[in-house]
């Protein structure tokens, strides 16, 4: 690729975003922010289940036994690929807050874990699209999202989690981070 062709990739990377947000001939006004913001939503959504399927392939490539010896290590019997990968796709439905999207995750996995092809995992993520868009568009509902702004911790703030009854608490900041007193003279 020339340095010419590079930089009208990235000019028609930078300028994709504006010229979309722009109305089309016949269309009097710009989409308004929440016609925006479902877009958003829906291109994050796709976004989030290739991430998924692109995520289980490379791991599966990686484990292979010809990549493996391409990087002068040990090669994985297949009983020790499938729990690796079978650990990476526990992980993943663990951290998924939605229990409908965590649920369909969960069906593309074993339906992976049983066939074996990274195909079954993609056709089991079907559904995810549309319960990840319903998720984030309610997000009343996902119990690991705060009700309104003030119940966010503050920015600029790390918190913690007592252990004593599990109450939030700002951390205090420690004196060796403080800047010395000197170094203001």
């Amino acid at each position: 690729m020339t340095t010419t062709t590079r930089n009208h990739v990235a000019l028609a990377l930078v300028l994709a975003p504006l010229i979309s947000a722009t109305p089309a001939l016949g269309q009097e006004h710009p989409p308004s922010a929440q016609e925006m913001t479902q877009q958003i939503i829906q291109r994050s959504c796709e976004s989030y289940g290739q991430s998924l399927v692109s995520a289980i392939r490379t791991t599966a490539h990686n484990l292979s036994d010809r990549a493996m010896l391409e990087r002068n290590q040990v090669t994985l019997n297949r009983v020790d690929q499938q729990k690796t990968i079978r650990s990476i796709l526990e992980g993943i439905i663990e951290s998924e807050p939605d229990a409908a999207s965590r649920q369909i995750i969960t069906n593309a996995a074993n339906d992976y874990l049983r066939s074996g092809r990274i195909e079954s995992f993609e056709r089991g993520l079907t559904g995810l699209t549309s319960a990840c868009i319903k998720a984030r568009a309610n997000p009343q509902a996902s119990p690991s999202t705060p009700q309104t702004i003030e119940d966010a911790p503050a920015p600029n703030r790390e918190w913690r989690y007592r252990d004593d009854n599990q109450e939030q608490t700002p951390e205090q900041p420690r004196r060796s981070t403080l800047p010395s007193r000197d170094s203001y003279l």
